[in-house]
């Protein structure tokens, strides 16, 4: 499902016009999306969280020169369902 289907199936359940979901949702992955850049951790009860984590710097290989190459530490987000949804 992509964002499109996503406001169109809300505004057939919720009654609302396309305008109106599509500015709710929008807005609300904005702030999800703010709280990430913030490295904010996120609790949405019922569905799940979200964690930020950072990953360490590393050693690499580029194998088709036989290098050893830098990876950079780097931030990541990962989700842990909630026990309450149901599936």
């Amino acid at each position: 499902m992509n964002k499109e289907e996503l406001i169109i199936r809300v505004s057939q359940d919720t009654n609302l016009d396309l305008v109106t979901v599509r500015t709710i949702i929008e807005s609300t992955l904005d702030e999800i999306s703010s709280c990430f850049k913030r490295k904010d951790n996120l609790e949405i009860r019922g569905f799940g969280s979200f964690k930020v984590v950072t990953t360490k710097q590393k050693i690499g290989r580029n194998i088709s020169k036989g290098e050893s190459v830098v990876i950079p530490p780097k931030s990541k987000v990962k989700f842990k369902i909630s026990s309450l949804t149901k599936l």
